[in-house]
């Protein structure tokens, strides 16, 4: 059967657990997940997770070898960047044959805040996602930022700080930073001050541009989409030029 055929065996097969948990050590309760194809497949991350992986790829080498393929071509790992380190520090031996190390996709949750004395906003898991960039540096294509900011962010429009992957190896083939933003306003119902908002807009959209081309490169695109989802939230969309 040709290699293109095969293929769409592996994707039928896999979309049959889009979701699998992985265990942590055996002296450990963390578990791992694993989305198959998202967001092309909404469905997946309320799916009942698979425990592991599947038995079918132990078939023959060749389904291993070539069904690990097809899921790391189209997996993402999602997780908030606290965990991420940990999970890939304490993952059992048994599961090595999938990991972070190996990831081409990657979703990663973090929050931002404004500390004393500081005049920017930082990730509160900078230092972890500092270390994260050589663990993810080898196969990495596709980095999704889901940032959510504060209220001093919301209200005042300080400078945000997403140096965190700057002195990494990483070359992306794409790069998404979405900022959710927690305003008082929004939530009591009332409408967001459009001149606010904007300023707001206009200070993560320069740091997104800047951090795009640290990753994707000088030549990349960029698309930027304001007051997306409830009307708090904006993105940025990076990715390789022609």
């Amino acid at each position: 059967m040709p290699q293109e055929m095969r293929d769409v065996v592996y994707n039928a097969l896999w979309k049959v657990t889009p979701k699998i948990e992985f265990t942590g050590s055996k002296n450990s309760s963390d578990t791992f997940e694993l989305l198959y194809n998202p967001p092309q497949d909404p469905t997946a991350s309320n799916t009942e997770p698979l425990k592991g992986l599947p038995t079918w790829l132990l078939a023959n080498k060749a389904f291993l070898h070539e069904g690990l393929k097809q899921l790391h071509l189209r997996a993402s790992y999602e997780q908030h960047a606290a965990h991420l380190l940990h999970d890939a520090a304490h993952l059992d031996t048994r599961d090595r044959l999938v990991g972070l190390h190996l990831a081409k996709t990657i979703s990663i949750i973090t929050q931002f805040h404004k500390r004393r004395k500081s005049s920017s906003i930082k990730s509160v898991d900078a230092k972890e996602l500092e270390a994260l960039g050589p663990v993810l540096a080898p196969k990495l294509m596709k980095l999704d930022l889901h940032v959510d900011c504060d209220e001093k962010y919301s209200q005042k429009s300080y400078p945000m700080d997403l140096s965190f992957f700057d002195h990494s190896d990483l070359r992306l083939e794409s790069l998404s930073v979405n900022v959710r933003l927690f305003w008082p306003c929004f939530h009591e119902g009332s409408k967001i001050d459009p001149e606010v908002y904007d300023k707001a807009f206009g200070v993560f959209k320069d740091e997104a541009r800047r951090l795009g081309r640290v990753l994707v490169g000088s030549g990349a695109v960029f698309e930027f989409d304001g007051k997306v989802e409830g009307g708090n939230e904006m993105a940025v969309f990076v990715r390789e030029g022609e």
